[in-house]
């Protein structure tokens, strides 16, 4: 059966469906992933509503997921119910399940691709793999330099892929956890990882802006918490 007319479960029975983006010749689940057992961002308990302004233990102690055999998630807001709208949010090692040396404090390059949390045939995205999502969207004659830094660029891709875009991705603009333990970005921003090393403490990821036609290409510290969109082997 095709991309686009199967669905696929991961190791919790959480069900999830399939887009085959044709400009690219990918097939993405069309969903984040949301998978683990959810954690509260603080360890003094949830934040409710005010983490995105002020937490009673923010920038104190943080409860950062850790490799311990169990896949930990967070929620926005420490609140499940926006883990079965946005998906999870994911620290970088954690969302690669710390396989081929991915940790938090590491530069080592893991062997791709790499499966972290992805269903088995899934894989966390290499940055290469997302260049090529954004450029195959982009405009012809638009500037979508797969080495840039900390730019915005390949229009109209940013479009195409936030929800109702005709690539039918449906980026869903899930904000993320910082790393004193507060969320932020709802609304505002989607920042899928890549499996791809910056340096010691950065990976490389996309930010899809949701008032913008273009892509930016940058990093995130790997002990902030993104969401994780996985790609077919």
């Amino acid at each position: 059966m095709p991309c686009g007319y199967f669905t696929v479960q991961d190791a919790e029975g959480n069900i999830y469906h399939t887009v085959y983006i044709a400009a690219s010749g990918q097939c993405w689940l069309k969903e984040n992933m949301n998978v683990g057992t959810r954690i509260n961002s603080c360890t003094a308990g949830p934040c409710g509503t005010n983490c995105s302004s002020s937490c009673t233990a923010r920038g104190t102690t943080v409860n950062n997921q850790t490799n311990n055999g169990i896949i930990e998630k967070y929620c926005y807001n420490d609140d499940e119910s926006n883990c079965t709208t946005y998906g999870g949010l994911y620290q970088w090692a954690e969302a690669m399940q710390y396989k081929n040396g991915c940790s938090n404090t590491s530069s080592l390059q893991p062997t791709q691709p790499v499966q972290g949390i992805c269903p088995t045939g899934w894989h966390i995205p290499s940055d290469s793999e997302l260049h090529t999502l954004e450029k195959q969207l982009a405009a012809p004659d638009a500037s979508c330099d797969g080495n840039r830094m900390n730019i915005y660029a390949c229009t109209p891709a940013g479009t195409a892929l936030k929800v109702g875009g005709t690539s039918g991705f449906n980026a869903l603009i899930s904000g993320e956890r910082e790393t004193d333990g507060h969320f932020q970005e709802r609304g505002k921003f989607e920042k899928p990882w890549s499996s791809t090393t910056y340096n010691t403490t950065l990976a490389y990821n996309r930010w899809i802006n949701k008032n913008t036609t273009t892509v930016y290409r940058s990093y995130h510290t790997k002990a902030k918490a993104n969401s994780v969109r996985c790609i077919k082997d």
